[in-house]
């Protein structure tokens, strides 16, 4: 007899896994086969190499990240762990919900640091939550240029969704740097995890602004990449409208509905860009070319976490 919890995970991959087929299906039907394989024959090969590199790079900065959050001052030897778990946690993305679900388990590969279990996962969540608020304050004046310069249209709820997150991040920095503390409050000084937080942003304020910054520039440098290949798969939209809309994009596409992000980036993909009058046929070259960079980024951490157990049993 199968377990209930097996079912229930087994029953939880299926329809993420029958989800993906099905937005794929629906998306490459609206496309010329041949007109996409000739787009990806013709991409300039530089451009695939400076996305490359360009995510080594992004790799690395965001194990940076990572690493002040943990440790005060991170060594070389301390950026290196954090490298290999932020590598792994991209193999694992490959078979986890959404393109970030690699986060739930990359931090075990940093029992070795003598660090408590309770703060790797609280950093490594306060991690990606920085990466997000790097994405609302592009996504913000992004949709202020759309707003006010009609660089491209925002939809309404759209609009507001990212000046809500905007103001909720303001509000967030605002608590940290004010003299308010929850353990004066009443009811809230009873929910001891919550102090815990407190007394942890409190000792670690530079840490949080050195995150949030590389926060920003991540999803920068992001951008520019993936500008980068789109260009070079024949997109006509240009870099200000790509500013503007990618961070929406990517936003839409963090949903964990899909496997490893599959099927769903391609629907975010062609929803927005589509309105900007791309040609369906690029769009899905981009985002094919980005789901081949996906799994030659896991098979590289695959790479890395083998040659590290190696070095371990020898």
């Amino acid at each position: 007899m199968l377990s209930a919890k097996f079912k229930k995970t087994f029953l939880n991959y299926f329809w993420r896994i029958a989800l993906t087929i099905a937005l794929l299906y629906v998306v490459f039907r609206q496309i010329n086969l041949v007109d996409l394989w000739q787009r990806l024959q013709s991409t300039n090969p530089l451009a695939l190499v400076i996305f490359l590199l360009g995510e080594f790079l992004l790799t690395y900065l965001t194990s940076i990240r990572w690493a002040v959050l943990v440790v005060p001052s991170p060594s070389k030897k301390d950026i290196k762990a954090f490298f290999k778990a932020t590598m792994l946690g991209l193999f694992y993305n490959l078979f986890m919900p959404s393109g970030m679900g690699g986060d739930l388990v990359k931090w075990t590969a940093l029992t070795d640091l003598k660090i408590s279990k309770s703060k790797l996962v609280f950093t490594m969540l306060l991690d990606r939550l920085m990466g997000m608020f790097g994405l609302i304050v592009l996504g913000f004046v992004g949709v202020l240029l759309m707003q006010f310069y009609g660089v491209a249209n925002a939809p309404t709820p759209v609009f507001w969704l990212f000046v809500a997150l905007f103001v909720g991040t303001v509000a967030l920095f605002f608590f940290i740097y004010s003299p308010l503390q929850l353990k004066h409050l009443p009811l809230i000084r009873r929910i001891k995890p919550l102090l815990k937080i407190e007394d942890y942003l409190a000792e670690n304020k530079n840490a949080f602004v050195q995150a949030f910054i590389l926060g920003i520039l991540i999803q920068l440098i992001w951008l520019i990449i993936v500008y980068v290949l789109a260009q070079a798969v024949g997109f006509t939209t240009g870099w200000w409208q790509f500013f503007c809309i990618q961070p929406v994009v990517n936003l839409a596409t963090a949903l964990p509905i899909s496997f490893a992000g599959f099927g769903i980036t391609e629907v975010g993909f062609m929803y927005f860009y589509q309105q900007l009058g791309q040609e369906s046929s690029a769009i899905v070259a981009l985002t094919a070319l980005l789901g081949v960079f996906r799994i030659l980024m896991g098979f590289f951490g695959w790479l890395v976490g083998m040659i590290g157990e190696k070095k371990q049993i020898a």
